[in-house]
């Protein structure tokens, strides 16, 4: 866990102040570790009660004094919304070394062409992400399971 923050001689004290605030008030990081801990290499917090101004200094403050992680503040919503993404930089290089071709894309395929259904879920994931071969696995199983369940509602 990190226990301190190493803020440079640049940082304005206002946000010193702002990002040690949001650290207590939405317990990131450690949301953040715990999500490593369990194999995870990012946590995604949704941040839809802050304003992205006053987030944009939070995360270049985060990025500068925590070396070991990477904080990005993603558009959601066509811009209504937010969501602060934490990266573990060591773990993904991990992960991103045993990426497979296979993308999100193919396992929606693989799950859902041979019974003819279509879903939104295309609509709400980047399907152009590149998967382990573990992963890819784990999204057919979870579409194949999404589509029996509607079976099962729609035969009762």
């Amino acid at each position: 866990m990190i226990k301190y923050l190493m803020f440079n001689g640049n940082s304005r004290p206002e946000v010193i102040d702002s990002t040690l605030k949001f650290l207590n008030d939405t317990s990131l990081l450690i949301l953040a570790e715990d999500a490593f801990k369990k194999g995870n290499f990012e946590y995604t917090f949704c941040a839809d009660d802050y304003l992205s101004e006053n987030l944009k200094p939070i995360v270049q403050a985060l990025n500068q004094s925590v070396k070991d992680y990477q904080f990005e503040l993603v558009k959601k919503y066509r811009g209504y919304a937010w969501d602060v993404v934490v990266t573990d930089v060591r773990a993904k290089k991990i992960h991103d070394a045993n990426l497979s071709d296979k993308t999100l894309r193919d396992a929606y395929h693989e799950a859902f062409s041979s019974k003819g259904v279509q879903s939104t879920i295309m609509l709400h994931q980047n399907m152009d992400k590149r998967l382990t071969e573990k992963e890819y696995q784990k999204a057919v199983d979870g579409y194949k399971a999404f589509i029996s369940v509607m079976e099962e509602e729609l035969n009762d």
